[in-house]
């Protein structure tokens, strides 16, 4: 199976191509998309040039997996059009994965199986996008899954819920990384981020159970208005 995966929804974008990713046999490649280029001309092109690099028509790749928010607003509408326009010429399945999860994805997982992980991303206003994972050892290989759903919130009481060694991640720590309790575990920054290459793998795995979405409900999932529709809704 060949996955398409394209990941626009933090600061700077990329895309991979993944083939059979979990099997002895496969192969990953990565194309980093600058922020500057964080839109259509340089999405499609960035596409153009991984798919030249791997030596994969169009036409061969199986699955599109696009990350789906929270995030960019810009980044997020960038990176679900090129996945549907992507889907509708190739007649590719398609899997949206939540932002938080593909950040998750690539943290080493706990051998404590115990050990909470918090993934945060900056929402704005000082509010926070905010995802709790437990270690999941039910599988091949221990994974992190997530408990309920990504929630909107605010920053002070995102500080108020963590508690002693649990970990903390993302790029959402940004602005409060001093105000964190000193008992918590601060995960390494090069883990804040989401990769396509995370991306696809998580879609690969989601894809063996026909876990696929529809590719024309697809839409950005934001959790919250941008503020200028806070703004005029205000007025």
């Amino acid at each position: 199976m060949r996955i398409l995966a394209i990941e626009s929804s933090d600061i700077g974008a990329s895309v991979a191509v993944l083939h059979d990713p979990m099997s002895a046999g496969g192969s990953e490649l990565l194309v980093e998309v600058p922020s500057a280029m964080r839109s259509a001309r340089g999405i499609h092109p960035a596409i153009d040039k991984l798919l030249g690099e791997a030596a994969v028509e169009p036409s061969q790749i199986d699955v599109v997996a696009v990350s789906i928010g929270p995030g960019s607003f810009t980044g997020l509408r960038v990176g679900i059009t090129a996945a549907k326009v992507f889907a509708w010429a190739t007649g590719a399945r398609v899997v949206a994965v939540d932002t938080l999860q593909v950040i998750a994805r690539g943290v080493p997982v706990s051998s404590d199986p115990a050990t909470i992980l918090h993934v945060v991303l900056d929402a704005q206003r000082g509010d926070l996008f905010a995802g709790k994972f437990v270690v999941d050892s039910s599988g091949k290989l221990p994974q992190w899954k997530q408990l309920g759903e990504t929630d909107l919130l605010s920053g002070a009481v995102w500080l108020a819920l963590l508690e002693k060694w649990q970990w903390v991640a993302g790029r959402g720590l940004t602005k409060i990384v001093k105000k964190l309790p000193e008992d918590v575990v601060l995960v390494e920054e090069q883990y804040w981020s989401p990769s396509a290459l995370e991306l696809g793998r998580l879609a690969w795995e989601r894809a063996q159970h026909e876990a696929f979405d529809d590719v024309w409900a697809l839409a950005p999932r934001y959790l919250r208005l941008s503020a200028a529709e806070e703004k005029r809704g205000a007025s």
